[in-house]
């Protein structure tokens, strides 16, 4: 990422960059990954991208709580290693004046549902970034009263209630 740039072109258009999405793949950067190893560095690039944001201004981090796969015999305990991750990079956003935003995800990856995502932000620092799109157990209005308060920032797309899509909306059942 061209930091600079970024901060040159926000400021000579009078723009704040408000959030940065924190960058996900499934075996590479997983805060929920079994390999301690893919944590921590997992952990270090997170890190480094908020310094980074933080200095062109950007308040908010959105975060995946995991990836998947997740057996249904595992849950219990990549929910523990993904609230760990939560927390210390909780941490570090209070050190930068940021916030976190965990992203609601869909499936088998955590925060599949609103007793999910209540769990993983038991840490009042960390807050919730709902997409209307990844939410495939439950529904929109209880998932919200469930997390009332918690919802710092929305991903807003489409689907057809059977699998994520990113349509634009309109274009789905919601």
């Amino acid at each position: 990422i061209e930091w600079k740039n970024i901060h040159r072109f926000s400021t000579q258009f009078d723009i704040t960059p408000r959030s940065l999405h924190l960058p996900f793949e499934h075996d590479k950067t997983n805060p929920a990954h079994p390999d301690s190893a893919v944590r921590a560095d997992t952990f270090r690039l997170h890190a480094e991208m908020a310094k980074n944001a933080a200095d062109i201004g950007v308040k908010v981090l959105v975060v995946h709580p995991s990836g998947e796969p997740i057996e249904e015999t595992d849950r219990a305990e990549s929910m523990k290693r993904s609230k760990d991750f939560l927390f210390k990079l909780a941490d570090l956003a209070d050190t930068l004046d940021m916030k976190v935003a965990v992203e609601n995800l869909p499936r088998t990856c955590l925060g599949r549902d609103a007793s999910e995502m209540v769990e993983l932000l038991e840490d009042p620092r960390l807050f919730a970034c709902f997409d209307t799109n990844h939410l495939l157990l439950g529904s929109h209005a209880d998932f919200i009263k469930a997390i009332t308060g918690r919802i710092l920032t929305l991903h807003v797309s489409d689907y057809d209630f059977i699998n994520e899509r990113h349509w634009l909306p309109g274009e789905g059942k919601i």
